[in-house]
């Protein structure tokens, strides 16, 4: 692919995870490598250039070698060659009117070169000393330069110190630089120079030997207008990307909102969503399709259930919120559920589960080795976490038998319960044991001939138990307590009836893994496709 079809295809290889963003860093590596547009031999003539090409000959030095070769009417220089790094005045703010222009690093959009907001003086009322710019001055933020803040001043005004106005000498033009300054190149050479670990910047010596390719002037206009009709482009190509992610995910999210709350199908409709799950997985949709309109009645469930199975790359983008919405409808029936043997109305937790909280273990009891107790940061999304823990000795272990944990009890953090991957239950393993109960775990002693372990913990994972259980505060900290996880309701069919469901959840779970291992592959190749290409293209 050459660069002319690239250009032609944006819209194809905007598809690929952060194209948009590489295919913004592309347009300014080929700007300033002079690869973007051809050259016009009519741009050498003029007098200035050729005394300034006379001045920086095309030839090896000594000294570092420039990053990249160049077109022949090209010149490598340092920035100092061609603009001032020191040309700004420091001001005291007493000399600041109200109404002038203040600008901080805050207010210049990161990697895309635009002012955010225009404040006044009187707005800020800063105390700390400016530095003035004038207009075509090339505002570039020197803390934290992986940002790339660069922009060329439209009017008179000041700005903090962290930014750094730089003027031309004359033969470059501001926006030519604006753009060098902005391409990875510069990026990277930048952050390479960078000094000091919380807030890098990129110091003065730096800056003012960093090469600068210059094309003659003509040329340096030229590119600077390709370069802003292609980012104009790339703008475009995210905001659409944006909205059809918008609407992706809408649709999705209607689609999946209408299962949960839908009504449990009959067992003949609960068999065909499981057959559809595997025949359909790798049916395509077209980029607009729409959900199966409102409803509670058996055929519309099937119908919002065949809407989400038979287009599974639809849901790719939401597989998480897929893995939630089986365990919702697990726990109403929808899946591999019998109707009529079905309860009518869910009943309290504890009336099959009661919860039993963990023993006050005083902290100075606590040792380096001995048994385990299991505390509320040991208990993560689905595992214990033991590498932060605290024991008693191990003779005393018979002293607490009652709060001694067994291979397979389930038990929940009381204390921060939810965290970014779930809610905080796990199943004891036997690489736990042993280890004890502390306060604020609650260990859950399900009637075994009512209630299957594997269906509890099913249930304690779903949307269903998290919507029913409000945190409040114990000492700052987001607590519930026994008493509440004992009142969510759940709907407890008959035992061989949980297994069912528990084993046709591990199956559609598997699924689920496969989609997001497929969409994951899918994306690397993509990206590392869209790479090659690039690099290709880059090295031609």
């Amino acid at each position: 692919m050459n660069r002319t079809k690239l250009i032609q295809h944006f819209d194809t290889l905007a598809e690929t995870p952060d194209a948009v963003a590489k295919l913004r860093n592309f347009v300014l590596s080929l700007a300033v490598r002079g690869q973007l547009l051809p050259q016009n031999a009519e741009d050498e003539k003029p007098a200035r250039w050729k005394e300034f090409v006379a001045k920086f000959p095309q030839k090896k030095t000594q000294d570092e070698e420039p990053p990249f070769a160049l077109p022949k009417s090209w010149r490598w220089v340092r920035l100092n060659d061609v603009a001032d790094y020191s040309a700004a005045d420091k001001v005291d703010p007493s000399e600041i009117k109200d109404g002038d222009w203040v600008l901080d690093l805050e207010e210049i959009e990161k990697d895309t070169s635009r002012i955010i907001r225009i404040a006044s003086f009187a707005e800020k009322q800063s105390t700390s000393t400016k530095a003035k710019f004038l207009p075509g001055d090339v505002l570039y933020g020197k803390l934290r330069p992986y940002l790339n803040k660069v922009v060329v001043a439209p009017q008179v005004g000041f700005c903090t110190t962290e930014i750094v106005p730089i003027r031309s000498r004359g033969l470059i033009e501001p926006t030519y630089l604006c753009v060098f300054l902005r391409s990875p190149d510069f990026v990277n050479y930048a952050n390479s120079k960078s000094y000091g670990m919380k807030m890098p910047r990129l110091g003065t010596d730096d800056a003012v030997s960093a090469w600068v390719a210059v094309p003659p002037p003509a040329e340096q206009r030229r590119i600077v207008a390709k370069v802003e009709e292609l980012l104009a482009l790339c703008d475009e190509l995210e905001a659409r990307q944006t909205a059809a992610r918008e609407h992706r995910t809408r649709l999705v999210r209607s689609a999946l909102d209408h299962l949960t709350s839908g009504v449990r199908p009959s067992p003949g409709a609960a068999t065909s969503t499981r057959t559809r799950v595997s025949e359909n997985s790798n049916a395509r949709r077209p980029h607009h399709a729409a959900a199966p309109g409102d409803g509670c009645t058996p055929d519309d469930f099937q119908q919002h259930a065949a809407f989400v199975l038979q287009h599974s790359d639809l849901v790719l983008d939401s597989v998480s919120d897929l893995r939630k919405v089986i365990l919702s409808l697990a726990v109403q029936g929808h899946i591999a559920a019998d109707s009529k043997t079905w309860p009518k109305e869910p009943e309290p937790l504890g009336k099959f589960a009661p919860m039993q909280n963990g023993y006050a273990f005083q902290s100075e009891w606590f040792v380096p080795k001995g048994v385990r107790l299991l505390r509320n940061k040991n208990v993560s999304h689905g595992v214990m976490q033991w590498d932060d823990m605290e024991c008693i000795v191990e003779n005393r272990l018979k002293e607490f038998e009652r709060f001694r944990l067994d291979e397979g009890d389930v038990v929940l953090s009381l204390d921060r319960p939810f965290i970014s991957t779930g809610i905080k239950v796990a199943r004891v393993r036997r690489e736990d044991l042993p280890c004890l109960l502390l306060q604020r775990v609650g260990r859950f002693q399900p009637d075994a001939k009512r209630l299957h372990p594997d269906y509890l913990f099913l249930f304690l994972n779903s949307p269903q138990f998290a919507g029913q259980i409000d945190p409040g505060r114990s000492n700052g900290v987001p607590h519930i307590s026994s008493k509440q996880v004992e009142a969510a309701v759940i709907f407890v069919p008959l035992r061989a009836e949980q297994q069912r469901i528990v084993a046709k959840v591990d199956e559609l779970m598997r699924w689920c893994d496969a989609l997001e291992g497929r969409l994951t592959a899918a994306q690397t190749t993509a990206a590392a496709l869209l790479d090659a290409t690039l690099h290709q293209i880059l090295a031609a």
